[in-house]
């Protein structure tokens, strides 16, 4: 497999604004309240849960959002492709240091950091494709229809 230098560069600053960006983002997001809807939940630890899911996905989608438009308006026809290596690389470059944290760290049961984690990671590795297909099927690209590349 030969990779060239041009994408092997587009990834890396593209993956290197995005880790940034949701990093910016993330952190000014409203952990700490939990908004009142989420008392009709069953308990509190779930709505706590699906809080935080909502959070993620939505900080996720918020970072991806200028990264997409740049990739859209000059990716070619490999934008969707380059977008999920870029989300990949991203999402693997986040949760790296989570897999050395000691889970005993944390205050939050075992089950629920894992699927904090995977939430964060699907959304970070899905979040830039997504908005890539969809701004391409908004503008009337070439893949608008969802073909290859």
């Amino acid at each position: 497999m030969r990779i060239t230098l041009k994408p092997a560069l587009i990834v890396g600053s593209a993956s290197i604004a995005y880790y940034f960006l949701g990093d910016l983002i993330m952190e000014r997001l409203p952990w700490l309240s939990t908004p009142t809807w989420t008392a009709t939940w069953l308990s509190r630890s779930t709505a706590t849960l699906a809080w935080f899911q909502l959070l993620n996905v939505g900080g996720s989608l918020l970072a991806a959002a200028p990264i997409a438009v740049v990739l859209t308006l000059t990716g070619g026809v490999q934008r969707i492709r380059l977008a999920l290596v870029i989300g990949a690389v991203t999402a693997v470059v986040t949760l790296v240091p989570l897999a050395w944290a000691p889970f005993s760290s944390h205050s939050a049961p075992e089950w629920m950091i894992w699927i904090f984690s995977t939430t964060l990671a699907v959304g970070i590795v899905v979040s830039l494709p997504l908005l890539v297909w969809l701004l391409n099927f908004r503008l009337g690209g070439p893949n608008a229809a969802g073909g290859s590349g």
